[in-house]
C-alpha cells in the first residue's frame, strides 16, 4: 500500500506540473477543464472516516465510548435503560473541545481543560433531556486522550429497539447510517440476535458499508462460571463458544462472514485507567478493538484515496479528450462529439428524473402531512358519530373510540409510508449515480426529532337528571368528552406532523446537495466540452505540437496509475489480531474455591428459593406453572436446571414442540407431553408456551391462565431493559392476558451476571424499576439467577424491603447474614455494603 501511495503522490506532482505549463499557453478553450482538474487535486487529501457505535439499546455503546475517549471517567451517561437520545461525535484533538449544535443553527464552542467541566448529560441523556427539550441537534467532543487516530470520527448513536422511543431508531437507521463509512455493531455477549439486529444488518448490507462486531459484557461470561453447571469449562472456551455462535448467526450475510468479532468488557479497561495495569487493558479486549478499528480505518482511507484518484484520472482523461479533439480534423471531431452527446443524454435523463421525482415526492407529502387538512378530515369523521347537542349520550362512545384508534393507526401508517418512500427514492437515485460512475456526496444529519404519535387522553364527564321512567329517579351518566378530545387532537396532530415536515425539508435539501447539484455540474461540464470541440481553434504548427505533447504526457501519467482505479480489485483485508490473551479469573480465596466445588449447595439454594417463591402464590400441594418465553432455549435451560434432567431426558424435551406439558395430570390433554421422574414429578406441572397461534389456542381452549397457580414469564434481555419492554408489550401475544392476571405473575431473569459486583444497584434502580412500571400490581415478584447462582434474588428481596422499612446498609447486611446466605465472590460483604448504600 505504501508503494502505491508513493506512485499516486508522484502522479499528482507530474499532473500539476503539466497543467501549470498548459495554462501558460493562455488558451481559454481549456480553462474550465483545467480549473476542474486543479480543484480535484486541491481536494485530494486524507479523508476523515465517519464511524459509529450502533446497537440495540443498552448494548454498552456509551460505556465503550467512555473507554475510547481515554479519560477514565464517565463523560457520557451509562445506564441499563435507554440513555443516549442524540448523536455524539467524538474524535482526537490537540486540546479538549466541545461543540453543541442546536436545531435552529446556533452552536456553542468551548475549548480548554474546563470545557467538559459541566456535565453534558443534561443534553445527551433521555432522563435529563426527555424528547430533546433543549432542541440540540448533535454534540461534538474532541479530546487529546481519544485512543483512536485523528483521521476517524466516532459517533455514539441512540439505541435501537427501545420501548416508547421509536424516534431514536429513526435517527440511527435513517439519518446516521447513510453517512457512515464504518459501523461498529455492539451486542451483549449472551443476548440472542433479535429482529432489530437483523434490520440494522440489512441496512448495512444495502449501503455496502464495512462492519466490525463487538460483543460487550465479556465479564458476564466470567462471572457466570461461579456456581454454574459448566463451571469446569474454561472461560476462554466459553468466550470462544459465544463467538462461534455469533458467527453462525451472521453466516447468512455472505459479505460479513469474515468480519472481525471482538469481545470486550469495561471493568478491566477502567482498571487500566485507574492503576495503569497494561495487562488489564489487554485482557479487557480494548487493545484488540483499537487495533482492528485502526486497521479497518487505514484500509477505508486507502479506498477513499483511490476514489479521489479516480476523479482526478477522469478529469485528466476529459482534458486529454478536449486537447486531442481541438486539433482533430472535422470528421474526427464529429465522432468525439457524438460520443460525448450520448453520455450527455444519459446524464440529462438521470438529472431530469431525479429532479422531477424529488419535486413530486416533496409536493405529494407536503399535501399529505398538512396539519390543517388532516385535522379537518379527522374532525369530520369523528363528528359523524354524534351530534354536539347530544354529545352526552354514552351510546356513541364505543364507535367514537373505534374511530379514534383508526386515526392513530392511520397516523403511524402515514409516517412509515413517507419515510419508506423517501428511502426508496434515494436508493433509486444512487442507482443512477452508480450507472454514470458518480459518488454520492455526504451531507449533514438532521435533528432526528421524528416523533411517535399519541392520541389525546380520553376524559369522561358525567351528567345528572331525572329518569323519564315512571320511577323518576335521579340518574348520573358518564360519557366521553368528545369535544375536548377533538380540540386536543389538533395539537397532537401538529406536534406529530411538525417534525415530519422538518424531515421532509431536510431530505429535499439533502437530495439537492448530494445528487442534483453534482449531476447538474457534470451536465454543464459535458455541454462546455462539446461547445469547445465544435468551436475548435486556430492553432499554428508549434501550438499543435505542444498540445499533442501535453496530451501524450498526461496520457502516460494516467497509464501508470490507471490500474489502481479499479475499485473492484481492491482486496478487503480483515485485520488479524495476533496477541492471544488468556482471561484470568481473580483469586478469591479458599472459601470461594470450596463453594465452587460444592455445586450441590448452589443447586439446593436455587431449588429451595424457587419452591418458596411458588408457595407465596398458592398453597396447593401440586402447583401448575405456565412458562412463557419467545426464546425456546431459555425455557429448556430453566427446566433442565430445576428438574436436573439427564442427557436422554433432555433430548426428549428438546424434541417436543410447543405447546407441551411437563408432568401432566390426568385432565391434561395437550398433544405433546412428557413425565419426568424425580423430586417434583408429583408436585409441579409446567405448561410450556411459545409466542405462536398453537400456544394461544392451547391456552384458550384449556383455560391455562385461569387454572394456573403461577404465570412465569422469562425475560432474557433485562440488561437491555428498553428492548425487553418492546419484547413484552409489543411482541408478546400473551401480554394482555398476563396483565389481567398480575397476581399470578412471576418474572424470571436468567442473566444475573450482567449485574455482578458494582452493578447490583443498577439491576434494582434501573432495570427492574423500568420493567415494573408496565404492571399495576403493588409488588411484582421476581426470580433472578445465573446458572444455579440465586443470590441476585436474595439481594433484590432485601433491598425491596429497605425503602419501606427505612433500613440502613448495615440492617440489610444483617438480614443477609440472618438468612444464612454465603458471603463470597461475587457477593462479598464489602461489595454488598457498597451496593446496599447505593440504593438505601
Amino acid at each position: 500500500m505504501e508503494s502505491e501511495e508513493i506512485k499516486i503522490k508522484n502522479f499528482l506532482t507530474r499532473v500539476s506540473d503539466i497543467v501549470t505549463r498548459l495554462k501558460a499557453l493562455g488558451h481559454d478553450q481549456f480553462a474550465n477543464r483545467i480549473n476542474n482538474l486543479e480543484a480535484n487535486i486541491r481536494d485530494f487529501s486524507v479523508h476523515t472516516i465517519k464511524s459509529g457505535l450502533v446497537g440495540i439499546t443498552s448494548s454498552g455503546k456509551s460505556s465503550v465510548m467512555n473507554i475510547l475517549l481515554g479519560t477514565g471517567t464517565k463523560i457520557l451517561k451509562e445506564q441499563s435503560k435507554a440513555t443516549t437520545n442524540m448523536l455524539v461525535f467524538c474524535s482526537r484533538s490537540k486540546e479538549p473541545q466541545l461543540e453543541i449544535i442546536y436545531e435552529d443553527g446556533r452552536s456553542i464552542k468551548k475549548t480548554g481543560n474546563d470545557c467538559l467541566g459541566e456535565s453534558i448529560w443534561k443534553f445527551t441523556s433521555e432522563d435529563e433531556n426527555p424528547g430533546n427539550k433543549y432542541s440540540v441537534k448533535y454534540l461534538k467532543i474532541g479530546l487529546p486522550t481519544f485512543v483512536i487516530d485523528e483521521d476517524l470520527e466516532l459517533a455514539d448513536t441512540p439505541g435501537l429497539d427501545a420501548y416508547g422511543l421509536k424516534e431514536h431508531e429513526d435517527l440511527t437507521l435513517r439519518e446516521f447510517l447513510p453517512q457512515a463509512d464504518l459501523i461498529i455493531y455492539l451486542s451483549s455477549i449472551r443476548s440472542p440476535m433479535k429482529e432489530a439486529d437483523r434490520k440494522i444488518l440489512n441496512k448495512v448490507m444495502d449501503a455496502d458499508q464495512r462492519i466490525v462486531f463487538v460483543q460487550t459484557c465479556k465479564s458476564a461470561v466470567v462471572e457466570s462460571g461461579f456456581a454454574s453447571e459448566n463451571s469446569e469449562e474454561s472461560i476462554d472456551k466459553r468466550l470462544d463458544k459465544y463467538k462461534e455462535e455469533f458467527e453462525k448467526l451472521i453466516s447468512p450475510y455472505s459479505r460479513l462472514k469474515d468480519a472481525p468479532i471482538v469481545q470486550v468488557e469495561t471493568m478491566s479497561a477502567n482498571r487500566y485507567f485507574k492503576d495503569g495495569d497494561k495487562e488489564a487493558w489487554a485482557e479487557s479486549g480494548f487493545e484488540e478493538l483499537v487495533h482492528v478499528i485502526k486497521s479497518v480505518t487505514k484500509q477505508l482511507q486507502y479506498e477513499y484515496t483511490i476514489r479521489n484518484l479516480k476523479k482526478i484520472v477522469d478529469s485528466v482523461n476529459a482534458l486529454i479528450t478536449l486537447l486531442i479533439s481541438a486539433v482533430k480534423e472535422e470528421a474526427d471531431k464529429k465522432n468525439s462529439i457524438e460520443h460525448l452527446m450520448k453520455t450527455l443524454e444519459k446524464l440529462k435523463k438521470y438529472n431530469e428524473r431525479i429532479l422531477n421525482t424529488k419535486n413530486q415526492v416533496v409536493s405529494i407529502w407536503k399535501k399529505k402531512i398538512d396539519p390543517a387538512g388532516m385535522f379537518a378530515e379527522f374532525q369530520h369523521e369523528l363528528s359523524r358519530t354524534y351530534s354536539y347537542r347530544y354529545e352526552f349520550n354514552p351510546k356513541h362512545d364505543t364507535e367514537f373510540i373505534v374511530k379514534a384508534d383508526a386515526i392513530s393507526e392511520k397516523m403511524h401508517s402515514i409516517k412509515a409510508s413517507m419515510l419508506d418512500n423517501l428511502d426508496n427514492a434515494r436508493d433509486k437515485f444512487k442507482e443512477y449515480f452508480d450507472d454514470v460512475g458518480l459518488d454520492v456526496r455526504r451531507t449533514d444529519i438532521q435533528s432526528g426529532s421524528v416523533k411517535s404519535f399519541y392520541l389525546p387522553n380520553v376524559q369522561k364527564r358525567s351528567v345528572s337528571g331525572k329518569s323519564l321512567l315512571a320511577s323518576g329517579k335521579d340518574l348520573t351518566v358518564e360519557y366521553i368528552d368528545k369535544t375536548k378530545f377533538i380540540e386536543e387532537l389538533k395539537a397532537s396532530i401538529e406536534m406529530f406532523l411538525g417534525p415530519l415536515a422538518g424531515h421532509l425539508d431536510w431530505w429535499d435539501k439533502t437530495i439537492t446537495f448530494s445528487f442534483v447539484e453534482p449531476l447538474s455540474k457534470k451536465v454543464a461540464a459535458s455541454v462546455d466540452d462539446i461547445k469547445n470541440i465544435e468551436k475548435g481553434g486556430d492553432y499554428n504548427e508549434e501550438q499543435y505540437k505542444r498540445l499533442s505533447a501535453f496530451s501524450k504526457e498526461l496520457h502516460y501519467s494516467v497509464k501508470e496509475v490507471s490500474a489502481l482505479c479499479d475499485m473492484e480489485f481492491i482486496e478487503q483485508k480483515f485485520p488479524v489480531y495476533g496477541k492471544k490473551i488468556t482471561f484470568k479469573r481473580e483469586k478469591t480465596g479458599f472459601i470461594n474455591m470450596f463453594l465452587q466445588l460444592s455445586s450441590r449447595y448452589y443447586e439446593a439454594l436455587f431449588h429451595n428459593y424457587y419452591i418458596r417463591k411458588l408457595s407465596g402464590f398458592s398453597g396447593n400441594k401440586h402447583k401448575t406453572v405456565v412458562l412463557i418465553d419467545q426464546n425456546y432455549e431459555s425455557q429448556i435451560n430453566f427446566i433442565n436446571k430445576l428438574l436436573r434432567l439427564d442427557a436422554e431426558t433432555l433430548d426428549h424435551v428438546r424434541a417436543l414442540k410447543r405447546p407441551y406439558v411437563i408432568n401432566p395430570q390426568s385432565a391434561d390433554a395437550l398433544a405433546e407431553s412428557l413425565s419426568v421422574e424425580g423430586e417434583f414429578s408429583d408436585s409441579l406441572t409446567f405448561y410450556v408456551l411459545g409466542n405462536d397461534d398453537a400456544s394461544i389456542e392451547a391456552a384458550k381452549s384449556h383455560k391455562l391462565f385461569e387454572r394456573a397457580d403461577v404465570l412465569q414469564l422469562i425475560i432474557d434481555d433485562l440488561h437491555r431493559v428498553a428492548s425487553a419492554l418492546v419484547d413484552i408489550v409489543e411482541r408478546n401475544r400473551f401480554f394482555d392476558n398476563i396483565v389481567k392476571r398480575q397476581d399470578k405473575l412471576l418474572l424470571a431473569y436468567p442473566g444475573g451476571a450482567y449485574f455482578q459486583k458494582g452493578r447490583l444497584h443498577i439491576l434494582v434502580d434501573e432495570a427492574i424499576s423500568e420493567m415494573n412500571k408496565i404492571f399495576d400490581a403493588p409488588s411484582v415478584q421476581w426470580f433472578i439467577y445465573e446458572g444455579y447462582e440465586v443470590r441476585y434474588s436474595y439481594f433484590y428481596d432485601i433491598v425491596s424491603q429497605a425503602a419501606a422499612n427505612n433500613l440502613q446498609p448495615e440492617d440489610c447486611m444483617r438480614q443477609w447474614k440472618d438468612l444464612g446466605i454465603p458471603l463470597d465472590e461475587p457477593f462479598t460483604e464489602d461489595i454488598l455494603l457498597e451496593q446496599f448504600a447505593e440504593i438505601t
